[in-house]
């Protein structure tokens, strides 16, 4: 996978020739990038850049481990099986709904895990759907890689959290944001998810596989924050 994106970074040019005297018919030369191939840390940086939400360190590691639950079930995605709408959506398809995933953060705040007994990978991500109830959602399930663990735990979805204004716009020609959320298992709640994919049944491939963020505060006392969003297309825009 690492040689493709070097074969289209690093490509052979081809030129044509300056105009020679009109006796003599116009030549194509072909000049060759000499220039070294850039190392695989410089290739790994360049993805990284381009794709942040992908797992790279992860994958990398665990390339050729065969990760899977068993023969058929749940194997670990390759990168070249999964699905981006572009540099930063990745794809979920559970029909009759298509998801576009933008990135996975794992949430063990003290009061989330009283209230949800659990804690919490909310994948951010949005559908076309809004304002409906968790049973008519098709089945969806996340699939969770640990370093600690040479197979997955697999768990359904627990809600779909909405966070978007209905008032706003409601329209099936737009895509809302949601984060789609699944509570840990017991035996894992004290270790942080490497990677999670989005599947529409428990042994299926996955299209999509996110890294999973967690950024604790070090040596710092951890305040309050905000987040401030430019209209999207709501009536005040």
């Amino acid at each position: 996978c690492w040689q493709l994106v070097w074969i289209s970074t690093w490509t052979v040019q081809y030129a044509v020739a300056k105009d020679e005297p009109k006796s003599t018919s116009l030549k194509e030369e072909l000049f060759v990038d000499r220039r070294p191939p850039p190392s695989e840390e410089a290739v790994h940086k360049l993805i990284a850049q381009e794709l942040p939400s992908l797992p790279l360190d992860f994958m990398k590691r665990h390339r050729n481990d065969n990760l899977r639950l068993n023969d058929s079930c749940a194997p670990y995605p390759e990168l070249m099986q999964l699905q981006y709408h572009n540099n930063y959506w990745q794809v979920h398809r559970s029909e009759p709904l298509t998801f576009y995933l933008f990135g996975a953060y794992y949430d063990n705040r003290t009061a989330v895990v009283d209230r949800e007994g659990a804690a919490l990978v909310r994948i951010l991500a949005t559908t076309n759907v809004i304002d409906i109830d968790l049973k008519d959602y098709p089945p969806s399930y996340c699939q969770l890689w640990y370093e600690e663990h040479s197979v997955p735990f697999i768990v359904p979805v627990r809600e779909y959290r909405e966070i978007w204004y209905k008032p706003w716009a409601d329209s099936p020609e737009l895509y809302f944001p949601k984060f789609v959320e699944c509570a840990l298992p017991a035996e894992v709640q004290h270790l942080v998810p490497e990677t999670v994919s989005l599947v529409a049944s428990e042994c299926a491939r996955a299209t999509n596989n996110l890294r999973v963020i967690y950024e604790p505060p070090v040596n710092q006392t951890q305040r309050g924050f905000a987040v401030c969003s430019t209209g999207l297309f709501n009536p005040y825009r």
